[in-house]
């Protein structure tokens, strides 16, 4: 495996330890609208969609079209805009009763957006939209007619109550959010342990899950809903498609995999001391000012800031310094007796206990430079980054998780992690080598410099 030193999220590896395991993620699909499901499973019950089924047509073909029929039929597309704006609020009206009617309010104060524009068309079929603007108009112009046209309304509305139940648009929506929501937490719990999904309550929202696993659950309880006989045979066709997904991605597949990764990463930082990187810490001495919390040293709030956070239990040296010059040692222990003597002065000795302690306390602001080892970094959500060698990471928890899924490649993957590990360890020792009893290497010859 060639090196590749740049960190890497917990969603990377994640996907390559899916990869690696040949799984498949339940999130890890095309995602489909909540429309193009619903008017799926309507057509699989054989229901029209008030929403996704008639024509619509334009506010301006619409007028003409109520003007030709109420007697304005000589103006044409010249109406005064007296009766435009007459016209038009009739067919407002119409489309919210008609909305209202088919029960498509239910649950909601939401109404269709309103006609305005010569442009702007129908959300309902507009057939019974412009019978019913008609009918209204017609009543209120007193013309004799105006019952026919209710008649057709009605009959209209008859049929498709008959067709489609009251509300079929707003109960087979529920039922694909509730299904997204079985179908996510059934099998994937996200990276925190908890169902983290994504709106989906409006027609243009897609689905977080295996769209395909929603549509079946959400089939098989609208027809279970509706009474219809085919309810049994596509909840077992439900069963029968996640059984198959099991089989390519097992329960809880994100959250144990994220766990193998953090284990491996907390298990190679304290076994090899190779992954345990060195760097200085820098903290600005108030004069007056003894303690100092260990998190808040200054590249904390540098540009570009460098988040890592000193390890108290691995520093390798301390210092103060007069900026870059005049670096003097610091004694590590701060021992009782010391209070007795002078309070301040240049500081000598430190200790770190929940936080630096320097004694004397300075009196000048100078630097306080700390050379120690970096905790390591949190890696619970997607976008936290590896702190150590992801790669070593990635094969370790590989050869975990093949173990624990008993593949029989188990064993060939936690031998490749080890491989691994143990190029890196043997790099670091960069050319040191190894001589029982001392180097007796004879020193490189110095050529003699004439006096």
């Amino acid at each position: 495996m060639s090196r590749d030193y740049a960190p890497q999220t917990l969603a990377q590896m994640r996907q390559k330890m899916f990869d690696g395991l040949g799984f498949i993620s339940l999130t890890n699909t095309t995602p489909r609208t909540l429309a193009d499901l619903r008017t799926a499973i309507l057509s699989r019950i054989g229901i029209p969609d008030p929403l996704g089924s008639g024509q619509t047509r334009a506010l301006a073909d619409l007028v003409l079209d109520m003007g030709a029929v109420l007697g304005f039929g000589a103006m044409g597309s010249n109406l005064p805009p007296g009766i435009f704006a007459m016209l038009t609020g009739f067919l407002n009206l119409a489309q919210q009763d008609l909305w209202r009617d088919l029960e498509l309010d239910k649950g909601s104060a939401s109404l269709p957006p309103l006609l305005e524009s010569s442009g702007d068309e129908t959300v309902l079929d507009y057939q019974p939209v412009l019978n019913l603007a008609i009918a209204k108009a017609k009543e209120h112009l007193s013309q004799p007619d105006a019952g026919s046209y209710y008649e057709q309304v009605k009959k209209y509305l008859a049929d498709t109550v008959r067709r489609a139940p009251p509300a079929i648009a707003r109960t087979v929506n529920a039922a694909l959010a509730d299904a997204q929501r079985v179908v996510y937490s059934r099998y994937e719990l996200g990276a925190t342990g908890s169902v983290t999904i994504g709106p989906f309550s409006v027609d243009g929202d897609t689905t977080t899950a295996d769209p395909t696993a929603i549509q079946l659950l959400a089939l098989a309880n609208v027809m279970g809903a509706l009474g219809h006989p085919g309810a049994q045979e596509a909840k077992q066709e439900y069963e029968r498609y996640m059984e198959d997904f099991l089989k390519r991605c097992p329960p809880n597949a994100t959250t144990l995999v994220n766990r193998f990764l953090k284990d491996a990463q907390e298990r190679l930082f304290r076994d090899y001391n190779v992954f345990r990187m060195e760097r200085w810490f820098t903290w600005t001495l108030g004069p007056g000012q003894r303690f100092y919390d260990i998190d808040q040293n200054d590249e904390q709030t540098a540009v570009p800031p460098c988040t890592v956070v000193m390890d108290p239990r691995w520093v390798t040296g301390a210092w103060t310094s007069n900026g870059d010059n005049n670096w003097r040692p610091l004694r590590r222990g701060i021992v009782p007796e010391m209070y007795n003597a002078i309070q301040t002065g240049p500081t000598t000795h430190y200790e770190i206990r929940s936080c630096i302690e320097l004694w004397p306390t300075p009196i000048q602001g100078w630097l306080l430079r700390i050379k120690a080892f970096y905790c390591l970094q949190p890696l619970e959500a997607d976008s936290d980054l590896s702190t150590i060698d992801w790669q070593a990471i990635y094969l370790t928890a590989l050869g975990d998780a093949k173990g624990f899924y008993k593949q029989p490649d188990a064993q060939a993957a936690t031998l490749r992690a080890r491989e691994y590990i143990g190029d890196l360890v043997a790099g670091s020792h960069a050319g040191a080598r190894y001589f029982p009893g001392g180097d007796m290497r004879p020193l490189p010859a110095v050529m003699p410099v004439r006096v």
